[in-house]
Protein backbone atom coordinates (compact mmCIF):
# COMPACT_ATOMS: atom_id res chain seq x y z
CA UNK A 1 0.00 0.00 0.00
CA UNK A 2 2.97 2.40 0.95
CA UNK A 3 4.77 1.78 -2.25
CA UNK A 4 1.75 2.67 -3.98
CA UNK A 5 1.70 5.60 -2.65
CA UNK A 6 5.06 6.52 -3.26
CA UNK A 7 4.82 5.52 -6.42
CA UNK A 8 0.91 7.22 -7.30
CA UNK A 9 2.65 11.18 -5.62
CA UNK A 10 6.28 10.24 -6.57
CA UNK A 11 6.31 8.60 -10.04
CA UNK A 12 2.98 9.83 -11.64
CA UNK A 13 2.40 12.81 -10.34
CA UNK A 14 -1.07 13.12 -8.15
CA UNK A 15 -2.16 14.85 -5.02
CA UNK A 16 -2.95 13.49 -1.81
CA UNK A 17 -6.02 14.67 -2.41
CA UNK A 18 -6.33 12.01 -5.79
CA UNK A 19 -4.36 9.49 -4.21
CA UNK A 20 -7.22 8.97 -1.26
CA UNK A 21 -10.17 9.09 -3.85
CA UNK A 22 -8.62 6.55 -5.75
CA UNK A 23 -7.58 3.60 -3.01
CA UNK A 24 -11.64 4.87 -1.79
CA UNK A 25 -12.79 4.22 -5.16
CA UNK A 26 -10.55 0.60 -5.79
CA UNK A 27 -11.98 -0.27 -2.01
CA UNK A 28 -9.00 -0.13 -0.29
CA UNK A 29 -9.53 -0.24 3.43
CA UNK A 30 -7.61 2.63 5.68
CA UNK A 31 -5.40 1.28 8.13
CA UNK A 32 -7.73 1.53 11.12
CA UNK A 33 -10.74 0.53 9.15
CA UNK A 34 -11.92 4.40 8.42
CA UNK A 35 -14.36 5.47 5.98
CA UNK A 36 -12.51 8.09 4.23
CA UNK A 37 -8.21 7.64 3.66
CA UNK A 38 -7.07 10.68 5.63
CA UNK A 39 -4.46 12.63 3.74
CA UNK A 40 -2.14 12.77 6.66
CA UNK A 41 -1.35 9.35 6.74
CA UNK A 42 -0.01 9.76 3.23
CA UNK A 43 1.91 12.76 4.01
CA UNK A 44 3.50 11.28 7.02
CA UNK A 45 4.58 8.01 5.16
CA UNK A 46 5.94 10.06 2.43
CA UNK A 47 8.32 12.05 5.39
CA UNK A 48 9.03 9.35 7.16
CA UNK A 49 12.69 7.59 7.04
CA UNK A 50 11.60 4.29 7.70
CA UNK A 51 11.07 4.10 3.84
CA UNK A 52 14.12 5.97 2.63
CA UNK A 53 16.89 4.10 1.84
CA UNK A 54 20.06 4.67 4.31
CA UNK A 55 23.67 3.51 2.98
CA UNK A 56 25.92 2.19 5.55
CA UNK A 57 27.52 4.70 6.46
CA UNK A 58 24.49 6.89 6.96
CA UNK A 59 23.33 4.75 9.40
CA UNK A 60 26.48 4.32 11.24
CA UNK A 61 26.47 8.07 12.05
CA UNK A 62 23.46 7.68 13.63
CA UNK A 63 23.60 4.52 15.76
CA UNK A 64 25.53 3.21 18.38
CA UNK A 65 29.32 1.33 17.45
CA UNK A 66 27.53 -2.08 19.25
CA UNK A 67 24.37 -1.48 16.63
CA UNK A 68 26.32 -0.48 13.54
CA UNK A 69 28.69 -3.59 14.62
CA UNK A 70 25.66 -5.70 13.58
CA UNK A 71 24.84 -4.26 10.33
CA UNK A 72 26.07 -5.45 7.12
CA UNK A 73 27.86 -2.81 5.58
CA UNK A 74 26.82 -4.02 1.83
CA UNK A 75 23.05 -3.57 2.39
CA UNK A 76 20.69 -0.47 2.23
CA UNK A 77 18.71 0.32 5.66
CA UNK A 78 15.75 2.38 6.85
CA UNK A 79 15.59 4.36 9.88
CA UNK A 80 12.99 4.49 12.38
CA UNK A 81 13.28 7.32 15.09
CA UNK A 82 12.04 5.93 18.45
CA UNK A 83 11.46 8.59 21.24
CA UNK A 84 10.01 11.33 19.12
CA UNK A 85 7.20 12.07 21.30
CA UNK A 86 6.83 12.76 25.06
CA UNK A 87 3.65 12.24 26.84
CA UNK A 88 2.58 13.82 29.78
CA UNK A 89 -0.52 12.95 32.03
CA UNK A 90 -2.35 15.35 34.64
CA UNK A 91 -5.49 15.31 36.75
CA UNK A 92 -7.66 17.85 36.02
CA UNK A 93 -11.17 18.69 38.06
CA UNK A 94 -13.92 19.93 36.25
CA UNK A 95 -17.49 21.02 37.99
CA UNK A 96 -20.50 18.06 37.57
CA UNK A 97 -23.92 18.23 38.51
CA UNK A 98 -23.18 16.82 42.23
CA UNK A 99 -19.85 18.32 42.91
CA UNK A 100 -16.54 17.73 41.19
CA UNK A 101 -15.46 15.26 38.71
CA UNK A 102 -12.30 13.99 38.18
CA UNK A 103 -10.35 12.86 35.08
CA UNK A 104 -6.97 12.82 33.27
CA UNK A 105 -5.40 14.51 30.48
CA UNK A 106 -2.85 13.85 27.99
CA UNK A 107 -0.56 16.20 26.52
CA UNK A 108 1.82 14.91 23.46
CA UNK A 109 4.92 17.51 22.80
CA UNK A 110 7.97 16.25 20.39
CA UNK A 111 11.01 15.83 22.21
CA UNK A 112 14.23 17.63 21.03
CA UNK A 113 16.19 15.47 18.30
CA UNK A 114 19.41 14.91 20.33
CA UNK A 115 16.98 12.29 22.65
CA UNK A 116 15.51 10.42 19.17
CA UNK A 117 16.96 6.80 19.38
CA UNK A 118 17.65 6.02 15.75
CA UNK A 119 16.77 1.97 14.79
CA UNK A 120 17.93 0.55 11.60
CA UNK A 121 15.05 -1.58 9.53
CA UNK A 122 15.18 -3.77 6.62
CA UNK A 123 15.04 -1.87 3.60
CA UNK A 124 11.78 -1.18 1.88
CA UNK A 125 13.03 -1.96 -1.81
CA UNK A 126 11.64 1.57 -2.98
CA UNK A 127 14.40 3.52 -4.74
CA UNK A 128 15.65 6.75 -2.91
CA UNK A 129 15.00 8.83 -6.18
CA UNK A 130 11.19 7.82 -6.17
CA UNK A 131 10.94 8.65 -1.94
CA UNK A 132 12.70 12.27 -2.58
CA UNK A 133 10.41 12.90 -5.64
CA UNK A 134 7.39 11.97 -3.68
CA UNK A 135 8.52 13.99 -0.72
CA UNK A 136 9.85 16.93 -3.16
CA UNK A 137 6.04 16.85 -4.49
CA UNK A 138 4.44 17.74 -1.19
CA UNK A 139 7.10 19.80 0.43
CA UNK A 140 5.28 23.12 -1.03
CA UNK A 141 1.97 21.60 0.54
CA UNK A 142 0.22 24.11 3.09
CA UNK A 143 -2.83 22.88 4.95
CA UNK A 144 -5.45 25.25 4.22
CA UNK A 145 -6.53 27.97 6.23
CA UNK A 146 -9.56 28.02 9.07
CA UNK A 147 -10.29 31.10 8.63
CA UNK A 148 -13.84 30.66 7.64
CA UNK A 149 -15.73 33.55 6.45
CA UNK A 150 -13.77 36.19 8.31
CA UNK A 151 -12.25 39.14 6.27
CA UNK A 152 -8.28 39.68 6.33
CA UNK A 153 -7.16 42.43 5.49
CA UNK A 154 -3.96 41.94 2.51
CA UNK A 155 -1.23 42.75 3.68
CA UNK A 156 1.05 45.51 1.18
CA UNK A 157 2.72 44.21 -2.07
CA UNK A 158 0.86 41.20 -2.28
CA UNK A 159 -1.95 42.64 -4.46
CA UNK A 160 -2.10 46.39 -5.95
CA UNK A 161 -5.36 48.11 -7.11
CA UNK A 162 -5.89 48.32 -10.88
CA UNK A 163 -6.60 52.03 -10.70
CA UNK A 164 -4.60 53.59 -7.93
CA UNK A 165 -1.73 51.25 -7.81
Amino acid sequence: MVRRVFYMVGGEGESLRAVAKKLERDGLPTPKRAKHWNRSFFRGCISDDVYRPHTFEEVKATVTPEVAARLDPNKNYGLWLFNRLGHKVRQVSEPSGNGRRYRKAHDWYHKPKEEWIAVPVPDSGMPRDLIEAARAAIEGNRRPARAGRRFWELTGGIAHCGECG
